[in-house]
């Protein structure tokens, strides 16, 4: 009997990694148009100052612009047949995913008062439909965005073929395939948090209990989120256990934080907007739509208490993988070797 183990057979799926990789490519492409679009809104608002909030265009710019690079990055990187691209994109698609599936529920509960408040915004002499139409169209592209498309790429990253073509393409084992998925994940999230925080430095605003923190102290204080965030990714990566542990702590002070704040509802967000200097004419359009309403409604509180707890549960779960000195991760294993890492521990 030979010793030699023998080939690996698989189907070759080169040809879905250039259409999958061109898809991206044209993701990034597409938030490139929006960034375009909301440059030339930006510099209009100019002449529209009363109207239109431009630090809140110039945040969403820097949003688009991130995930121009992101998409583009990932497209390249597919082309190429590269396994840090399969992973970024796995974990990305995950998190983009539940997200899209949190987002379309709570779009459910508030769908019809932002239908009224569109047929409202027409005068009185609007047709019913048009506000249903409207918002019709918008529950499509939410819906392709949010779910269709993330759920395609996940069904498309994971399949063994495709794993198989990439560790093909590429045999070194990346920096993304070192530590468990749920890690990696767990430092995209405080990684993009600290860029975040960066850029809410523009708003100048931030809720601390009963406390709204304005100009300086906010800025410094979301300076020094990020500063945490930037840390805590690092620690994480590095599966520290002082991470986990400081991860919860602040998970713990941030759902504490967001029920003081929201125990009075819609004001306490009413009097975010007003601090953050929102233009009279927006304000009205967050009245229409019934913004704060959400504020107020059991079910919507219902499922953010749902949202807390399931963080807790993966927070929980994903505690295994930050074992100390005691333990590590093989990155020969990959990703898809934590279901047999989490039995074996």
């Amino acid at each position: 009997m030979s010793d030699l183990a023998a080939p690996v057979r698989y189907q070759d799926r080169s040809t879905g990694l250039i259409l999958v990789g061109i898809l991206a490519i044209c993701l990034a492409l597409l938030c490139l148009l929006v960034l375009v679009f909301t440059g030339i809104t930006a510099v209009s608002a100019k002449a529209l100052a009363p109207q239109v909030d431009s630090r809140s265009l110039a945040a969403s710019g820097l949003f688009y612009l991130a995930l121009a690079v992101f998409f583009g990055t990932m497209g390249i990187g597919t082309l190429r047949g590269r396994r840090w691209a399969r992973t970024l994109m796995l974990v990305t698609s995950w998190i983009w995913l539940i997200t899209g599936v949190f987002s379309t529920v709570v779009l459910i509960f508030i769908l019809p008062k932002m239908t009224a408040g569109l047929t409202g915004a027409g005068g009185a002499g609007a047709d019913a439909a048009t506000g249903a139409v409207v918002m019709g169209c918008v529950s499509i592209v939410l819906g392709l965005f949010y779910l269709v498309l993330p759920g395609g790429l996940l069904l498309f990253y994971r399949g063994p073929n495709v794993r198989a073509t990439f560790e093909a393409k590429d045999p070194n084992v990346p920096w993304t395939d070192r530590v468990p998925s749920p890690v990696l994940a767990l430092t995209l999230m405080l990684a993009f948090g600290a860029v975040s925080s960066l850029t809410a430095t523009a708003y100048g605003v931030l809720p601390v209990f009963n406390t709204l923190l304005k100009g300086t102290p906010a800025v410094l204080a979301f300076l020094a989120i990020g500063v945490i965030c930037a840390l805590l990714a690092w620690g994480t990566y590095h599966q520290r256990p002082a991470a986990w542990w400081t991860m919860l702590v602040l998970w713990l002070l941030g759902c504490i934080n967001s029920a003081v704040f929201l125990k009075t509802g819609g004001p306490s967000l009413r009097d975010m907007y007003v601090a953050m200097g929102t233009p009279p004419t927006q304000m009205e359009q967050i009245d229409r739509l019934g913004i704060y309403d959400l504020f107020t409604n059991p079910l919507i509180l219902s499922l953010m208490v749902v949202l807390w707890l399931g963080w807790l549960g993966f927070l929980i779960w994903v505690k295994r993988f930050f074992p100390g000195k005691g333990g590590a991760y093989s990155p020969l294993r990959g990703c898809e070797g934590i279901a047999d890492q989490g039995l074996s521990s």
